[in-house]
């Protein structure tokens, strides 16, 4: 009955493009500086990129991602560490454009 609605609304990198937009439109009269990405967040590659391209302070969430490991303690912690390690490599050695 509900599966049409996991279809609503926009990914992480649309709402990027259209947070930037209105960053860029209204500019001092945006009152928020801090946003919350969610959405279709992979690994951290792509939430590396999305905090690069938004023009205002950003975290990420990797909801599926991380339930796949939630049946496991040890395993949940092995893939957050590993998360941590891969934006901390990506943060030091790419660029994005």
């Amino acid at each position: 009955l509900f599966e049409p609605f996991a279809a609503v609304g926009e990914d992480a990198f649309s709402m990027v493009n259209y947070v930037n937009d209105v960053i860029s439109e209204e500019g001092k009269n945006v009152l928020c500086h801090e946003m919350i990405i969610s959405g279709g967040i992979k690994h951290f590659l792509d939430g590396y990129f999305l905090i690069s391209k938004l023009k205002t302070n950003a975290v990420y969430g990797q909801a599926s991602a991380f339930l796949r490991y939630a049946r496991s303690y040890d395993e949940l912690r092995k893939y957050v560490e590993l998360q941590i390690k891969g934006l901390a490599l990506a943060k030091a050695y790419l660029k994005v454009r």
